[in-house]
């Protein structure tokens, strides 16, 4: 039989998940202004520092949420559903930002 929670089922996970949903979503906030850069929507500021606020402050905001999730998606008593799509999430927003940024270094 199958038994797999949606939402953590222990406090310790709760309260890893919600500081992991926390931490990505301000890292996605912080990121906004570069993925709005990079798709047209908006001109560069004077400024600039979109790219640098992703890079020192987003990139590792999104690092930190992976390793919550990773930690309740690795301990059998605390895995649920949502620590591992949301680990998958901010894996997957991790390494486009990662790939964001050095292709904007290198060009």
């Amino acid at each position: 039989m199958n038994d797999r929670k949606i939402l953590p089922p222990t406090i310790p996970a709760w309260i890893l998940d919600l500081s992991g949903l926390v931490l990505l979503a301000f890292a996605l906030w912080i990121e906004l202004p570069m993925w709005l850069l990079l798709s047209g929507d908006q001109s560069p500021s004077d400024w600039s520092g979109e790219y640098m606020l992703a890079l020192y402050i987003g990139v590792p905001c999104t690092l930190l949420s992976a390793i919550a999730f990773a930690v309740t998606t690795a301990k059998r008593e605390w895995r649920s559903v949502l620590s591992t799509v949301a680990l998958a999430a901010s894996v997957i927003l991790l390494l486009a930002a990662i790939l964001v940024i050095v292709l904007h270094e290198v060009s």
